[in-house]
């Protein structure tokens, strides 16, 4: 599964900003076209907006039974470094939504004392907080419909890969492996999908070394096409489309 690119075939001549209105209209025109069709969509908007909050998510994944961090939403530096302090093993900062700038994408960070004393500026824009979870492999894990795939990444094998994997992404692609979950983790996702009414997404995991399961976020809309050699995703999401897996039906407010 790949994200769309609306616009992106657009000359590459045009003014910036000619091309973000552009892309925009051309989006607008394309999603009126689709919202009125009567075809699954995999998965619609409203649908999609609403299971994207993650937040919700994490909430909603507590309450199937999957383990989730510690985690602060603030702008508050105070607080920040308050939440820093009760968690030992340290602490990362992430942004919700995938920002890239000038000098390249903002990825998952583990903060040290020198990023803790420069948190004034979080005033102007809140971030997320999570309690760093040990990792002795992470996961993704795809739901397509009603059935579950998994697979492994060893990052702290990688360099570069250790706090965000994403970091040596392409590098890392022939390194991954399927990963079998155990029957009450499948499920718990299973649960996760039903309460956020979406019959696709990609979730980050981490394996402890212990051997917990804890889900950092699932992506909505999140590629997982480097797994399409060890896992039939592309069959999955065939067969939810034509009608022959079953679908989950969101409430006819979001469809």
């Amino acid at each position: 599964m790949r994200r769309s690119s609306v616009g992106a075939g657009l000359p590459e001549a045009l003014p910036p900003d000619v091309r973000r209105a552009a892309a925009q209209e051309a989006r607008e025109v394309l999603m009126g076209a689709l919202l009125d069709t009567p075809a699954l969509w995999v998965d619609p908007p409203a649908v999609a907006a609403r299971a994207k909050q993650k937040a919700l998510q994490l909430k909603l994944a507590r309450d199937a039974g999957l383990e989730v961090p510690r985690t602060l939403e603030t702008n508050d530096p105070d607080a920040a470094r308050a939440f820093a302090a009760s968690c030992p093993g340290g602490v990362i900062a992430k942004m919700y939504n995938d920002l890239r700038i000038a000098g390249g994408t903002v990825y998952t960070n583990l903060l040290g004392p020198a990023d803790l004393a420069a948190l004034d500026q979080l005033v102007a824009c809140p971030m997320v907080f999570q309690e760093a979870v040990p990792k002795a492999m992470e996961l993704r894990v795809v739901v397509v419909g009603q059935q579950v795939f998994a697979a492994e990444l060893d990052t702290q094998a990688i360099a570069g890969a250790e706090v965000d994997w994403r970091r040596q992404g392409a590098a890392s692609v022939a390194d991954w492996k399927p990963h079998r979950l155990p029957g009450p983790v499948a499920r718990g996702f299973l649960a996760l999908h039903d309460a956020l009414h979406t019959n696709y997404g990609s979730a980050d995991v981490i394996l402890t070394p212990d051997g917990r399961y804890v889900l950092l976020e699932n992506n909505v809309v999140g590629e997982s096409f480097w797994l399409y050699e060890m896992h039939p995703i592309p069959d999955a999401l065939a067969d939810l489309l034509t009608g022959q897996a079953p679908a989950r039906v969101p409430p006819a407010d979001m469809r």
